[in-house]
């Protein structure tokens, strides 16, 4: 991800993952990152942390019924 104002720009690279299921990674990066700023973080405090939740998130099972009864 990038963060950017008019004279900053900030990079986050890519959180390791044992990938399952992308659902909800997006949901979980967005929290991650409000939550990282409302404790009182620095722009790449909340990156971090928004990198690392959508990462865990990667690491679920979706939305979708899973695991599914066999």
């Amino acid at each position: 991800s990038v963060w950017a104002n008019r004279q900053t720009r900030i990079a986050q690279p890519i959180v390791p993952a044992k990938v399952l299921d992308t659902m909800g990674a997006g949901d979980a990066f967005i929290a991650g990152y409000l939550a990282g700023t409302m404790r009182g973080g620095t722009a790449e405090q909340a990156l971090a942390h928004a990198a690392s939740c959508a990462a865990k998130a990667c690491e679920w099972d979706g939305a979708w019924g899973y695991p599914l009864a066999d």
